[in-house]
């Protein structure tokens, strides 16, 4: 059973990210949904009819959150942890064996920006958005974790990746679970955090990546990744 985890801020697109994984997994998918304090619940009861969970959890530390929510709640040996404005476009069976899988990465380290004058989306790699963030993930990392800041590391795109159970397992260990953004900027400084957690690891979500570089014209082939404001 492929086990697909998505926290949900109601946006009616999570029906149609929904009726994708039914399409490509009719008999042997099972999908999880985090609600994260979403204003309009209605659409929790009709997720239910459809055999959907729903965990009605009040989740207020965006993909982070459900993640390790799910950790703590619904062991399973494997997990496809997406946005719920992730669309898949085919079933996911060739990156099965691997431990972590990153839905897109970008290059980055412990720096700020683009390193690159004139490119101007980072392709070639983006450090931390300001040094606020960059205090932030240091001081929480040192809280709370042995993982150190690498000069160069890969960042996971919106903390999105495919794992086994004991990717979560190590990283839980590791004290990574008591880190847990609260505001959209400590959301986006996670993606850096947890491509550091994975390094630490011994993880290459560069290698094993389904969409590439996100700030290198990514592909959509897979997996489309449809771009909302939330805060």
């Amino acid at each position: 059973m492929h086990t697909f985890v998505m926290p949900c801020k109601f946006n009616s697109v999570i029906f149609e990210s929904v009726k994708a994984i039914r399409k490509f997994y009719p008999n042997d998918s099972e999908i999880i949904v985090i609600d994260s304090d979403s204003e309009d619940k209605g659409y929790i009861k009709t997720l239910r009819q459809k055999g959907i969970i729903v965990d009605d959890v009040k989740n207020k530390n965006y993909l982070t959150g459900a993640i390790w929510h799910t950790f703590k709640n619904h062991k399973r040996p494997r997990y496809y942890f997406l946005h719920d404005s992730m669309i898949i476009k085919s079933r996911l069976d060739r990156f099965i064996n691997c431990p972590a899988t990153s839905v897109r990465y970008f290059n980055s380290g412990n720096r700020l920006g683009t390193w690159v004058p004139g490119d101007i989306k980072g392709a070639q790699g983006f450090g931390f958005d300001n040094e606020g963030s960059r205090v932030w993930a240091a001081k929480k990392l040192s809280l709370h974790t042995n993982y150190i800041i690498p000069n160069f590391f890969t960042g996971l795109f919106g903390s999105a990746l495919l794992c086994s159970r004991h990717v979560l397992e190590n990283i839980y260990a590791a004290g990574f679970s008591n880190i847990l953004p609260t505001r959209k900027i400590e959301d986006q400084t996670m993606e850096r955090l947890w491509g550091i957690a994975l390094h630490n690891e011994g993880y290459d979500i560069k290698t094993n990546t389904i969409c590439g570089n996100h700030n290198d014209n990514p592909s959509n082939d897979v997996i489309e990744k449809r771009i909302y404001v939330r805060l």
